[in-house]
């Protein structure tokens, strides 16, 4: 089993309850290999989104899971067919590799920032 970091970044303007069934079919798919999970919320993307100028909103969630590299490949196939998921992107993690939310990695760079400036 490897350890992979699964970003997903649903359509932002889906009703939220459209959007957490999504979700819900997503994890049930991965639920037993879970180890955690980043609901990062609603995001400006740093551009439009289909190329349509007035998608700049994204929702993302972030997964920290422990799979075979089969398990991925199964994944990616029937992701691509989930109507309200603009994008996914596996990330391979080497097996000393720390995952880090949204918002710790928001408090180190801010940590980082103030202890310049003093």
């Amino acid at each position: 089993m490897r350890k992979y970091e699964l970003v997903v970044v649903c359509n932002a303007r889906v009703w939220e309850e459209e959007r957490n069934k999504t979700l819900q079919e997503v994890e049930k798919h991965f639920s037993n290999n879970l180890i955690k999970k980043d609901d990062i919320w609603i995001k400006d993307a740093a551009y439009a989104l289909h190329w349509k100028k007035d998608r700049t909103k994204m929702y993302l969630v972030s997964y920290y899971l422990e799979l075979e590299p089969a398990q991925v490949a199964e994944i990616k196939k029937w992701m691509t067919y989930i109507q309200w998921i603009e994008r996914y992107f596996f990330y391979s993690m080497k097996q000393d590799q720390q995952f880090f939310t949204y918002d710790e990695l928001q408090k180190k760079v801010e940590d980082m920032f103030s202890t310049e400036t003093e």
